[in-house]
């Protein structure tokens, strides 16, 4: 049996992806060496595990960013002038000042939960 899986990675580059409007000129970096476990991390959709044809991961930004503090401990900072979102560990939430709701670079329009179609094999 085959279970599609996919890196927390690739999951953060469809997600800039799908929010810059097809565009892929957005860099999504998480910071590896930190937290084996999400060095060692994958995810995937329930469908996956139940065999279910066509199984779709459905996610935002917002959530993904949620899942990464929650779970990790990290945070995005936003380098809008070499356009890279650079997920990293921080030490006190008072300095995680640069985690800021993402839009769309230069717009304040707010991002909607998209449905990623990935169908990618680790």
């Amino acid at each position: 049996m085959n279970i599609d899986v996919i890196k927390p990675a690739t999951v953060l580059s469809s997600l800039l992806k799908s929010m810059n409007e097809g565009q892929e000129d957005i860099t999504g970096i998480i910071t590896s060496g930190i937290d084996y476990r999400l060095d060692n991390c994958l995810i995937l959709a329930a469908e996956s595990i139940r065999n279910i044809s066509d199984a779709k991961l459905y996610s935002s930004y917002n959530k993904f960013t949620e899942w990464m503090e929650t779970e990790f401990g990290f945070v995005p900072v936003i380098d809008e002038e070499n356009k890279t979102v650079t997920f990293t560990q921080h030490s006190d939430k008072n300095t995680a000042t640069k985690t800021v709701f993402w839009t769309r670079i230069g717009q304040e329009n707010s991002v909607k939960s998209d449905v990623l179609t990935l169908n990618y094999r680790y």
